[in-house]
C-alpha cells in the first residue's frame, strides 16, 4: 500500500509539472490522481504473493529444522535423528487423525512394520516377510534357474 502511494503522488507531481497550466484539456485533477494509483495498484500486487512464498517456505525449513533437532524423536538404536525428506511433512502432520500403536512395545519391540492400510477404500500393502521371502526365492530362481 505504502508503494502505490508514493508511486501514486510520484505520477501527479511528475504530470502536473509537465501539464503545467493546461486548462484546456478539461481533465478532473481528481480522476487523473486516482488513474496512476490503479495502475500502481494493479502493478505492485504481484510483489506480496511473491515474498509470502519464500516467507512460507522459510517457515517449512525452520518447522524442518526443528523435527530434524528434537531429540525427542531421536532413533538410539541407529544413532540417528529423525529425517525430513519432505518440507511439507509439517503440512501432512495435521492431516492425521487416528494413530494406531502398541504402546508398550512387548508385542513389536518398538519396532513396527508397515502391513496393510485402506484409505478410501484403495487398499496398500507393506512388505512382509513371507513376500519378502517369496520375492528373494524369485531372485533365485531368475538367477540360478529352477533347480528344487
Amino acid at each position: 500500500m505504502i508503494a502505490t502511494r508514493t508511486s501514486s503522488a510520484t505520477t501527479q507531481t511528475v504530470t502536473s509539472t509537465i501539464l503545467n497550466n493546461d486548462d484546456e484539456s478539461g481533465d478532473n485533477p481528481k480522476i487523473n490522481g486516482l488513474i496512476p494509483w490503479a495502475f500502481a495498484l494493479i502493478t505492485f500486487q504481484n510483489i506480496v504473493p511473491i515474498s509470502l512464498y519464500i516467507s512460507i517456505e522459510f517457515v517449512k525449513t525452520c518447522q524442518a529444522l526443528f523435527i530434524y533437532f528434537d531429540y525427542d524423536i531421536f532413533y538410539s538404536k541407529k544413532n540417528q535423528p529423525t529425517i525430513v525428506r519432505s518440507y511439507n511433512l509439517s503440512n501432512d502432520l495435521g492431516q492425521i487423525e487416528n494413530i494406531f500403536s502398541d504402546k508398550t512395545g512387548t508385542l513389536t519391540q518398538n519396532s513396527m512394520v508397515f502391513r496393510v492400510c485402506s484409505i478410501a477404500g484403495t487398499v496398500y500393502h507393506g512388505d512382509t516377510q513371507r513376500r519378502q521371502g517369496r520375492r528373494h526365492q524369485e531372485n533365485r530362481r531368475e538367477q540360478y534357474g529352477n533347480r528344487s
